[in-house]
C-alpha cells in the first residue's frame, strides 16, 4: 500500500518538475527573433507539454487514491480509466515526437537548401573573379 501511494507521489513530484521546467522554457523563449512558424511550433508544443504534465499528475494522482476503491468492479473501472488517460499521454507524447522530428527537418533542410545557394554564390564569383586571384587589366 504504501509502495504504492509514493509511487504515485513521484509521479506528481515528476509533474510538478516537469510543468515547470515547460513554463520556464516558454518565458525563456524570444519570440521576436522567431518566424510564424517557429512561434506556431513552440506554441503547440508548449501546450502538448503542459498537457502531458497535467495527465502525469492525474494518473500520480489516480495510483494514490487506487488504495481506497473498494470493490473488484469498481477498481477494473478505475484501472480502466486509468489506463486510457496514460494512453492518452502516449498519443500525445508519440505527436510530440513527430512534430519535433518535422519542425527541425524543415529547419535543417532549409540550413542546406540556404548553404547550396550560397556556395552556388561563391562558385560564381570564384569564375568571376579568377579564384581569389586579381585579374589581370590590359
Amino acid at each position: 500500500m504504501w509502495i504504492t501511494i509514493l509511487f504515485g507521489l513521484a509521479l506528481m513530484v515528476l509533474a510538478v518538475m516537469l510543468f515547470v521546467r515547460n513554463r520556464a522554457a516558454w518565458l525563456a523563449r524570444q519570440p521576436d527573433r522567431l518566424d510564424d512558424t517557429a512561434k506556431k511550433f513552440q506554441t503547440r508544443q508548449h501546450r502538448r507539454r503542459k498537457h502531458a504534465a497535467i495527465l502525469i499528475a492525474v494518473v500520480g494522482l489516480a495510483i494514490v487514491l487506487s488504495v481506497w476503491v473498494p470493490d473488484p468492479k469498481s477498481a477494473a473501472i478505475y484501472w480502466l480509466v486509468v489506463l486510457l488517460i496514460a494512453g492518452w499521454m502516449a498519443v500525445l507524447a508519440a505527436i510530440d515526437l513527430i512534430a519535433t522530428r518535422a519542425h527541425f527537418g524543415r529547419l535543417l533542410q532549409d540550413q542546406r537548401d540556404e548553404r547550396a545557394a550560397l556556395e552556388a554564390e561563391l562558385e560564381q564569383l570564384k569564375r568571376h573573379q579568377g579564384n581569389g586571384q586579381p585579374t589581370e587589366r590590359g
